[in-house]
C-alpha cells in the first residue's frame, strides 16, 4: 500500500468527486456537505498517516501536527463552500487567501521540522 500511495490518492480523489455529484443529484447542497466532509477528513488522515511512515522523523508529533492542519484548512473550506452558495459574499478573496497562506506556512514548518532529510546522493 505503500508503494502505491499516489494510485491510491487518484482513486480517491475520483471516488469523492463521483460520490459528490451523486450526493448533489439526491440532496440539496449543504446535506451532500454534511456526508462529504467526514468522509474527506478520514480518507485525509489515512493517507497522512501513509506518508507518516515514511517520511516523517518522529509519526506522533507528525500526526499531530497534520491533524491540527487538517482541522483549520477543513474549517475554512467548509466556510467557502457554505458562502459560495451566496452570491453577494464580499470575502470570497479573503477566505482563499488565508488558505493559500496557512498551507505555504504548514508546508515550509512540516519540511523543515517533521520530515526526514533525503539524502540524494544514495539516488
Amino acid at each position: 500500500m505503500m508503494k502505491n500511495r499516489e494510485l491510491l490518492v487518484l482513486i480517491f480523489v475520483f471516488l469523492i468527486v463521483g460520490l459528490g455529484i451523486g450526493l448533489s443529484a439526491i440532496f440539496t447542497f449543504e446535506k451532500a456537505l454534511y456526508f462529504i466532509v467526514p468522509i474527506f477528513i478520514a480518507f485525509a488522515i489515512f493517507f497522512s498517516w501513509l506518508r507518516g511512515q515514511e517520511e516523517a522523523k518522529n509519526l506522533k508529533y507528525f500526526m499531530i501536527f497534520k491533524i491540527s492542519e487538517l482541522s483549520i484548512i477543513s474549517l475554512i473550506s467548509l466556510i467557502y463552500l457554505t458562502r459560495s452558495e451566496q452570491v453577494k459574499s464580499k470575502y470570497m478573496i479573503v477566505i482563499i487567501l488565508i488558505w493559500s497562506v496557512i498551507g505555504l506556512i504548514s508546508d515550509y514548518i512540516e519540511k523543515r521540522y517533521f520530515l526526514k532529510k533525503k539524502n540524494t546522493e544514495n539516488e
